[in-house]
């Protein structure tokens, strides 16, 4: 399975949301989080497509916000 993985150096709460950047039919998903600094976001099932990835979490009483647009290629059997 794919994943999009990001390292932390410390615990945090936050929410990671998957956007399907499709003009017809956008697909949303939200992952709540609640780890001890490795964020692991499956992929393998995500549409072939272009997507946008939007993190939010917080730490010490601040909020963080952290975006990135990435595409999904699915070979053809």
């Amino acid at each position: 399975m794919k994943f999009l993985k990001f390292n932390f150096s410390h615990p945090f709460k936050g929410k990671a949301s998957l956007v399907h950047l499709n003009k017809v039919l956008s697909i949303n998903e939200v992952i709540l989080i609640d780890n001890d600094g490795l964020l692991e976001i499956p992929i393998g099932t995500c549409q072939s497509g272009k997507w946008k990835l939007i993190l939010e979490w917080q730490h010490n009483d601040n909020s963080f916000y952290f975006q990135q647009d990435f595409e999904v290629q699915k070979r053809l059997s």
